[in-house]
């Protein structure tokens, strides 16, 4: 790149542009290094569209934060920006990015209390407010949700949210009227032990996220029920969503999502679903008498179920893939860690597989303590069982087997074609449904 830039004014002028427009600063040196890149030419501020601050600006010295604070006001093309802890942040730099209109996407990977002033005032598309661990019981001052300031000036442009620290829309209503997001269609929430979580707050989501599309949840909810017995779990889930219901005013939570994903146990935290076009769920023995329910409301047509070790082994999961509400499942990709021999799970998921029909994409990964063999051997065990898959499924196109043991990190991955042809795993076959793993924790 260097060679090309000295060859002409306009190849000069093209690298640079092209240089600058995603720039990452991980240290006080770099930052300095590409404030001398843009002395050269002031213009090349413009051409910035992500800029990633990968430390803390506090160890910047006092000239070069100055400095840089009046570069960021050139940059007026900056779209995304992405902090380590806006904490660190000087009151200079925060005011120079408040004064970027162009600035639709904020990152902040470790958010503290005091951080949040970097997403607010500005009308936002998309925010992320990162997970800091927190200790509530030697902070017990510390607030327990995001604070409704923050996201106000965003309410009505802000289309995808991740929060690792509880947004209390009931709490934002008394402050500020009724607290909606009408244009948000992506929403993920995390939230700690500490943090409230009660059946009115679940129950305002459909309230304030109208237009929601996407839903990811991990918020440790069964671990609050402290229910261990299933019977006595089973009760106290029937009464949490018969609260959700009387707060909600309405038995669906929204009319339909294209995509919903959750920890284990966090899905029956809504009460009861809605139609759910993606499933995304963490599975294990407690979950299974509650699925019925589920799934014969959400009716998938893809389904991404991680299995935990299982007391029933195939069984159990085939059980699970039997219910009424996955009879429409058109792409799977399942995950299954199991402690019985390959066979006894095999066995009952091919004649499980035999009477499906329509399904057309399948991804399968298998994990068993017993799996620490070599590469070349867990690559003959992948293509063997991907072989019987597509032998033993009346219209499988194409399938995907992934075999590792438990915590082994090399893992072989084979993809075939119906009749045996193997594919790059990285290679889509036009026209045909595959089942890929998104994000189910």
């Amino acid at each position: 790149m260097s060679a090309l830039m000295r060859t002409s004014r306009f190849m000069h002028r093209g690298c640079a542009s092209f240089l600058a427009r995603e720039v990452s600063l991980k240290s006080a040196d770099h930052t300095q290094l590409f404030l001398r890149f843009t002395e050269a030419d002031e213009g090349r501020w413009s051409y910035i569209l992500l800029l990633d601050f990968d430390f803390k600006p506090t160890k910047l010295p006092g000239e070069t934060t100055a400095d840089f604070a009046r570069g960021l006001a050139r940059a007026t093309r900056l779209h995304t920006l992405k902090v380590l802890n806006a904490r660190t942040w000087t009151l200079q730099l925060i005011s120079a990015i408040r004064d970027l209109p162009s600035i639709k996407c904020i990152e902040v990977r470790q958010c503290s209390f005091s951080g949040w002033d970097l997403a607010s005032q500005l009308p936002l598309e998309s925010v992320h407010l990162g997970h800091r661990t927190v200790n509530k019981v030697l902070n017990p001052h510390m607030p327990s949700s995001v604070p409704p300031s923050v996201l106000h000036a965003s309410r009505n442009t802000l289309t995808s949210l991740t929060v690792f620290y509880w947004p209390l829309p009931r709490a934002a209503a008394s402050e500020q009227g009724e607290f909606v997001f009408p244009a948000l269609t992506h929403l993920v929430l995390h939230a700690g032990y500490w943090q409230a979580l009660d059946a009115e707050d679940v129950a305002a989501w459909p309230r304030a996220f109208p237009s929601l599309r996407t839903l990811e949840l991990s918020v440790a909810f069964r671990a609050r029920m402290r229910s261990p017995s299933p019977g006595v779990l089973h009760l106290a889930l029937a009464q949490w969503a018969a609260d959700v219901v009387r707060h909600r005013g309405s038995a669906r939570a929204w009319p339909a999502l294209d995509r919903l994903a959750c920890a284990r146990g966090d899905v029956h935290c809504l009460g009861p679903p809605c139609p759910v076009r993606t499933l995304a769920l963490e599975l294990d023995d407690a979950d299974l008498p509650l699925l019925d329910v589920l799934f014969a409301a959400a009716r998938p047509a893809r389904l991404e179920a991680a299995f935990r070790p299982l007391r029933r082994g195939g069984h159990d999961v085939v059980d699970a893939l039997r219910l009424p509400g996955l009879d429409g499942v058109t792409a799977l990709a399942l995950r299954v860690e199991f402690r019985c021999r390959l066979e006894d799970f095999l066995s009952p998921f091919m004649e499980w597989l035999a009477a499906r029909p329509r399904l057309q994409g399948l991804t399968l990964e298998l994990r068993h303590p017993a799996l620490f063999v070599a590469g070349d051997e867990l690559d003959t065990i992948a293509e063997r069982v991907c072989r019987r898959v597509l032998a033993g499924s009346p219209a499988l196109p194409l399938a995907t087997v992934v075999v590792g043991g438990e915590e082994q990190r090399e893992r072989a991955r084979v993809r075939m074609l119906r009749g045996g042809r193997r594919v790059d795993p990285g290679v889509w076959r036009e026209g045909v449904v595959d089942a890929e793993w998104g994000d189910c924790s």
